[in-house]
């Protein structure tokens, strides 16, 4: 009788370890491969700002941006050699431009931007920064550590409401000013209260 228990048992631990895998894994039998994002379920009231492309983003002296990977799961790299970089107006990082109208929309709330980023694999950047600058209103820089897979970093912040002009959100890539490098996939905005 211990032999079927056992048996039992093992076989009931086979299966709750692969259901696990499988939602870890974003639903994929194949896994985290070549360090791509888990499938990223957005929320209904999430907006995504940044999916990937180079062409979408903007740079301030010692930044630059460079397309990793293309595709559904795109992918850019961030570099910066900035020591000091302002976080204020386009910041001095890298950054997206949140337009006034989506801001208006979002006036008085307070909105979650996440990114969702790993260390380069070459060269990796050990600690970042992100930043919200609008017109009379800021953030300042936010330091994360990444790691070498795709989190999401959460940044959160409120909209004024009187808001008027539009905003950006600010990637200090390395936060040493060493050129190290954040690989970026996905930036997205929500309301949370």
């Amino acid at each position: 009788m211990l032999i079927p228990t056992i048996a039992a048992a093992v076989i009931l631990l086979a299966v709750a370890a692969g259901a696990a895998w499988y939602f870890l894994s974003g639903g994929t039998t194949s896994g985290n491969v070549a360090g791509q994002p888990r499938a990223i379920t957005l929320q209904p009231n999430e907006v995504i700002v940044f999916s990937g492309a180079s062409s979408d983003m903007k740079t301030a002296p010692g930044n630059t941006v460079a397309q990793q990977s293309t595709g559904e799961n795109g992918t850019v790299v961030i570099r910066s050699t900035a020591s000091n970089p302002s976080a204020g107006g386009t910041t001095g990082g890298a950054y997206v431009t949140l337009p006034a109208d989506r801001l208006k929309d979002l006036a008085g709330r307070r909105v979650r931007v996440t990114a969702w980023a790993r260390a380069a694999e070459q060269k990796p950047s050990s600690r970042f920064a992100l930043a919200v600058a609008g017109q009379n209103f800021g953030t300042g820089w936010l330091v994360f550590t990444p790691t070498g897979t795709f989190q999401p970093y959460l940044l959160d912040f409120v909209v004024p409401k009187n808001v008027a002009d539009g905003a950006n959100i600010g990637i200090w890539s390395d936060i040493d000013g060493r050129d190290g490098g954040l690989e970026l996939r996905l930036l997205t905005v929500r309301p949370v209260s």
